[in-house]
């Protein structure tokens, strides 16, 4: 029986890790996308474009910010948490070896 629960416990660590390591990267990609369009948006010199650009860059951050309200923040807080637990360094706990 203690092994089942150890494995449970297992899955379920990396199933974090794994939902961590997803947000970061979703978290990345909305960097990289909202920057790449402001570089657009300063190098266009037309007013519709411009604004479909902002339009567009609103709707990033807005995506970018409920990752991490929802996801990111809640996961870096549980670990901060835990931490006192791991016996590491909190950014080693944190997955940042």
């Amino acid at each position: 029986m203690p092994m089942a629960r150890t494995h449970a416990r297992e899955t379920h660590a990396r199933g974090r890790t794994s939902a961590r390591h997803n947000a970061i990267n979703l978290l990345k990609g909305d960097h990289k996308e909202v920057k790449s369009m402001v570089e657009q948006f300063k190098k266009s010199r037309s007013d519709s474009k411009k604004a479909d650009l902002a339009e567009n860059i609103c709707s990033a951050l807005e995506v970018h910010a409920r990752i991490e309200e929802e996801i990111f923040y809640p996961a870096a807080r549980g670990a901060l948490r835990s931490s006192d637990r791991c016996g590491k360094p909190k950014s080693t706990c944190l997955g940042n070896t």
